[in-house]
């Protein structure tokens, strides 16, 4: 087995050419996610479901967002006065 940045190279004796498995980096593998849901909002306020539906849905109204799109952790901590850190570490 041979390793070459990212990669690794793995030579088949069946085959003549190897074959490359691309591995996830550290970096990749810890990426958060940018938006908020309610069971997060749950998990952070110990309330309900329908109180995390209904705070997303002031807070679209707040930020002057259609009922599709998304609300970041930016903008929820904007709004909630939590820090972004630890909502960050609910995720």
């Amino acid at each position: 087995m041979k390793t070459a940045g990212k990669a690794i190279f793995i030579e088949q004796k069946f085959k003549e050419r190897p074959i490359c498995l691309l591995t996830f980096s550290a970096q990749i593998m810890n990426r958060k996610r940018c938006v908020i849901y309610p069971k997060d909002i749950q998990r952070m306020t110990d309330k309900s479901e329908r109180y995390s539906q209904d705070l997303l849905h002031k807070i679209r109204i707040y930020f002057n967002k259609q009922s599709h799109q998304f609300i970041t952790v930016k903008e929820f901590s904007e709004f909630s006065g939590i820090p972004r850190d630890e909502i960050e570490s609910y995720l």
